[in-house]
């Protein structure tokens, strides 16, 4: 059962069952009914982009030339900001 399914089972306000004890009983690890998903930040999406059109236009870089041109990028950001 997916985690979203097993969290929407989980009744806050139950009479006689506690968080813990419900949380037991549906197979739930506490922490996953607290946890609240962030975001991809903006510099994330940023990086994803310049990833994805340098890999359409060289798609025969391994990890290694995609990781040189990738520090090549973030001086040139930083040294022109």
């Amino acid at each position: 059962m997916p985690t979203d399914t097993k969290r929407n089972l989980i009744d806050p306000g139950h009479e006689h069952l506690s968080l813990v004890r419900q949380c037991e009983l549906v197979g739930l690890p506490r922490s996953s009914l607290y946890y609240q998903p962030r975001g991809v930040s903006d510099e994330n999406l940023l990086l994803m982009r310049l990833m994805d059109e340098q890999y359409t236009r060289t798609p025969f870089y391994g990890i290694r030339r995609m990781t040189a041109w990738l520090k090549v990028v973030g001086t040139r950001s930083t040294t022109s900001g």
